[in-house]
C-alpha cells in the first residue's frame, strides 16, 4: 500500500500459529501413558521438555494472565469502563497466546496452579504495577532470538502501555515513559534539531530506507498536512502547525538519508488528505507510521528497537488522541 493512502487497515484480531500445541499434546500424551503402565504403581511418564520458543510464550502467557487476573481481583461486581477492557483485552491475549501451560498432576503436585496466580483484592495500584511489569515482559520476549511471533508481542505491549498511561492518569501518577505528544519522540526530535544523533537513532535510521521505505513518504506526508493546517489558521496555530510541518519533513530528510532522489525515496510532490477534516488526515498518517514502525521491529536491528518503540508510542498515541485500551493496535494484515 502506498504511503500516501489514508485507507485502514488496523487488525481486530490475531492468532498466534500456536507451536506451542505440540507441546501440549506431547504433554498430555505423557499423561494419558502415565496411566497405561502394564504394572500398578509404574513412575508416570516425563513431562517433556519445553523448547525456547515454548519457553518463550509461556513467559508472554503468564505475563497478559496475570494482567487479566490482577485486573479482575480490583474490579470487583462492576469494573470501570478502562478496568474493564483491560480484563477483556488480556483475557482475550491469553487465549491467543494458548493459555498458559499447567504441567499434568503429579503426586507431588495433585492440582497443578497457575503461575500466574494472584492474591485477591488487587488494589488499582498494584494493577498499574503489574500491568508496567508484564509490558517490559513482552518487550523482553519480543527481542529474544527465539521470539514467537515479535510483531504481535509488541502490539500487545503497545496495548498494555496504554492501558498503563490511562491508569497512571486515572490514579493521578507520573505517567510512564514513553510519554508525550506529538508524532516524534524527543530522541528523534532532538537528531532533527541538531542533525546530531545518538549511535542506537543512527542505526534506525539507516534500517528504515532498506527495510521500511513507505515511512519516508509517511513522515512527509504528515508534514504536508500541517503545511495545509498552516495555511488555513493564523497567530500561535499556525506557528504550530509550522513547526511541526517543518519537524516531520526534515525528519523524512533523515529517513531518507542516503536514498534521497531514489527509488527507495517514497516522498511525493503531494498526498492524499481530507480538507474537510485535516485532524483525521493527520491522525490516519500517524496510524500508517505506526504500522510500518511495528512492522520493521523484527528487521531492526538489537541496539535501534529502543528507539523505534518510542517511535511507534508517539505515532500510535498521536494517531489517538483519545487512548483506548483495545486489542492488537498497529498490527496491519
Amino acid at each position: 500500500m502506498p504511503p500516501y493512502s489514508l485507507a485502514c487497515t488496523t487488525m481486530e484480531s490475531y492468532r498466534f500459529p500456536r507451536p506451542a500445541r505440540r507441546f501440549l499434546a506431547a504433554a498430555a500424551v505423557a499423561v494419558i501413558l502415565s496411566g497405561c503402565g502394564i504394572r500398578v504403581g509404574a513412575p508416570p511418564a516425563a513431562v517433556p521438555t519445553p523448547d525456547a520458543n515454548e519457553e518463550l510464550r509461556q513467559e508472554a502467557a503468564v505475563a497478559v494472565e496475570r494482567v487479566a487476573l490482577t485486573a479482575e481481583s480490583a474490579a470487583g461486581a462492576a469494573p470501570e469502563p478502562n478496568l474493564a477492557a483491560l480484563i477483556e483485552v488480556s483475557t482475550t491475549y491469553v487465549e491467543d497466546l494458548g493459555g498458559v501451560w499447567l504441567p499434568p498432576p503429579r503426586e507431588e503436585d495433585p492440582s497443578p496452579t497457575s503461575p500466574a496466580t494472584v492474591a485477591t483484592d488487587a488494589s488499582a495500584p498494584e494493577v498499574l504495577d503489574v500491568v508496567l511489569d508484564s509490558a517490559d515482559t513482552l518487550l523482553s520476549v519480543a527481542a529474544a532470538d527465539d521470539s514467537p511471533e515479535p510483531e504481535a508481542l509488541v502490539s500487545m505491549w503497545l496495548t498494555l502501555h496504554t492501558a498503563a498511561v490511562v491508569l497512571s492518569a486515572d490514579l493521578g501518577a507520573e505517567c510512564p515513559d514513553p510519554c508525550g505528544s506529538g508524532m516524534l519522540p524527543p530522541a528523534l526530535t532532538e537528531a532533527v534539531a541538531s542533525g546530531d544523533a545518538s549511535a542506537e537513532v543512527e542505526q534506525l535510521l539507516r534500517a528504515v530506507p532498506a527495510q521500511s521505505p513507505d515511512l519516508i513518504g509517511i513522515y512527509d506526508a504528515a508534514g504536508y498536512v500541517q503545511e495545509v493546517r498552516a495555511a488555513r489558521s493564523s497567530g500561535e496555530e499556525r506557528e504550530a502547525a509550522t513547526e511541526r510541518a517543518r519537524e516531520l519533513r526534515r525528519f523524512a530528510d533523515l529517513l531518507a538519508g542516503e536514498a534521497a532522489g531514489t527509488a527507495d525515496d517514497t516522498r511525493l510532490s503531494a498526498y492524499e488528505i481530507d480538507l474537510d477534516d485535516l485532524q483525521g488526515s493527520a491522525e490516519r498518517y500517524a496510524q500508517a507510521a505506526a504500522e510500518h514502525w511495528l512492522a520493521l521491529y523484527p528487521h531492526a536491528p538489537a541496539e535501534a528497537r529502543q528507539p523505534l518503540i518510542e517511535a511507534l508510542w508517539y505515532a500510535y498515541s498521536s494517531a489517538h488522541p483519545d487512548l483506548q485500551v483495545g486489542p492488537w493496535p498497529a498490527l496491519s494484515r
